[in-house]
């Protein structure tokens, strides 16, 4: 169902106006996609009463289910191309792609003649906006249909050149594009500075081909996994400086190059905050409102980071309005699980925060802690990582709803996860915090005995918070220096 939602989403859209996309009126189709799109029909469960009725699934049901899915995909090739929504390079790449199955019609059908016409001006378009992969199958054409049909020396070999150099350029973006995905694939799985070492290497081989080659899906995964590299040195000032020269390489395209400078706008706007950089953090956040189409999966990636600067500044109310937009598209159901687990972390801080009537909820805004817990899986299992964050927040949801019981039944497994998960150099500032937090319960719960038991603790996080790699805003959502006098003013004195 998950599929027919999305598609029927897709069409509904200013983008598909004027499609041809027609259902007999009053019809069960007509029905379906008009529920589909308005968000009255989510599941099967509701497709089945909606439509019939019934609860039990027919294979009438099955053969509508499948009719619609196929109308949709036809219909997917009649887009409207003028559309605010589309850049010069995104409506060149769907009419390059269309024209070239143009050409393949004609040439099956022996309409050679204009299907050479064709692709000799279709060849022009796939050049200009670096469409790689497509420039050298019309080449490969183009270089037969003369050599066969007009025997034409001169026409032949030029094809035969163009073709020779795409497939060089071709052959050099795909090897960018495997190191990259490979590196994403390890990174996912194993931990370590060796495999990045390794990376890093790899990396050196794509330099030259980088200098030599100048094409948009080169330049993209190349100059992504040069980044990583200086990544895994915590090189945030090489990283920005490649961010800048990224950025410039896009902007000097004869299109806009959309999807490469949000990739590069975000990175180096997660610079800029790893640097403490906030003024040039959120100058570069507004410059990358302008390449992002919200909805697409760069614009939720991008929100995160506008709500790490909101919440690391303590502008919550900031932090809190971008959540609700978010949580409230209609495209966030379809993010996959582990980006909405994040999601829904920040809203449980929202919650605690909102004890402290530092945000405002939306009127018919609901938030259920132990729905979030349920709905953490993924993130839980990051037991050193995101997981602290999950824990914190759950203790200070206890303190704010005054739950100490709660608080106390959990304080020995809380103190077992300290000295079995975060007592290591990377998560010292989790292990301090977590700790003045058990003091909470172990001081009853008053305000002046907690503050005399944190004391040492507290000092310990203020050395380790003046150096600028102990943060980890991954864990962090807030500061742990700005939880701190929150917490303490919810405590009786």
């Amino acid at each position: 169902m998950q599929d027919l939602k999305e598609l029927a989403q897709i069409l509904s859209s200013s983008n598909f106006k004027g499609s041809k996309l027609i259902f007999e009126k009053g019809s069960k189709l007509a029905a379906f996609f008009e529920g589909l799109s308005l968000g009255k029909i989510e599941t099967d469960e509701d497709a089945l009463w909606h439509l019939y009725q019934q609860k039990e699934e027919t294979s009438t049901y099955r053969k509508l289910k499948t009719s619609l899915r196929n109308q949709l995909l036809d219909s997917l090739c009649h887009q409207n191309l003028d559309s605010v929504d589309y850049t010069d390079y995104q409506k060149a790449y769907f009419e390059c792609h269309k024209h070239w199955a143009v050409v393949k019609i004609l040439s099956g059908q022996n309409a050679n003649i204009v299907a050479i016409s064709q692709a000799v001006k279709l060849l022009k378009q796939t050049i200009k906006y670096d469409f790689v992969h497509l420039s050298m199958d019309i080449a490969s054409y183009l270089r037969l249909q003369y050599a066969l049909r007009e025997s034409n020396d001169k026409k032949f070999l030029e094809a035969n050149r163009l073709f020779a150099y795409y497939r060089d350029v071709h052959d050099a973006e795909c090897f960018a594009e495997e190191l990259y995905a490979l590196y994403m694939v390890q990174l996912s799985n194993v931990r370590g500075p060796v495999k990045r070492c390794t990376m890093k290497a790899k990396y050196e081989q794509l330099v030259p081909l980088l200098s030599t080659f100048d094409s948009y899906r080169l330049h993209l995964y190349g100059r992504l996994l040069g980044l990583r590299c200086y990544d895994s040195e915590g090189n945030y000032e090489a990283i920005l400086a490649e961010c800048e020269d990224a950025i410039r390489f896009f902007l000097a395209k004869p299109y806009e190059a959309r999807g490469a400078l949000q990739i590069f706008y975000y990175e180096k706007i997660n610079c800029h905050f790893q640097l403490r950089q906030i003024v040039e953090g959120r100058k570069a956040a507004h410059d990358i409102q302008r390449y992002l189409k919200p909805g697409t999966f760069n614009w939720f990636k991008a929100q995160e980071l506008f709500v790490n600067l909101s919440m690391h500044t303590a502008e919550y109310q900031s932090a809190a309005d971008t959540i609700f937009k978010v949580v409230k598209h209609a495209r966030y159901q379809f993010l996959p699980e582990n980006v909405k687990e994040i999601w829904r972390l920040y809203e449980a801080y929202l919650y605690f925060l909102s004890f402290l009537n530092r945000v405002t909820k939306p009127l018919k805004y609901n938030f259920k802690v132990s729905k979030f817990l349920n709905e953490t899986p993924i993130l839980s299992k990051d037991k050193s990582g995101t997981n602290v964050a999950i824990k914190v927040i759950q203790i200070l949801v206890m303190i704010a709803e005054r739950k100490y019981t709660l608080l106390l039944e959990a304080s020995e497994s809380l103190e077992q996860y300290c000295y079995r998960y975060l007592k290591t150099s990377a998560t010292q500032r989790s292990f301090l915090f977590m700790k003045m937090l058990l003091q909470i319960p172990m001081g009853h719960f008053d305000r002046d005995e907690v503050e005399k038991r944190t004391r040492k603790y507290l000092n310990k996080l203020s050395q380790l918070s003046a150096q600028e790699d102990s943060k980890n805003e991954e864990i962090e959502i807030v500061p742990y220096e700005h939880l701190w006098p929150m917490v303490m003013t919810l405590l009786v004195k």
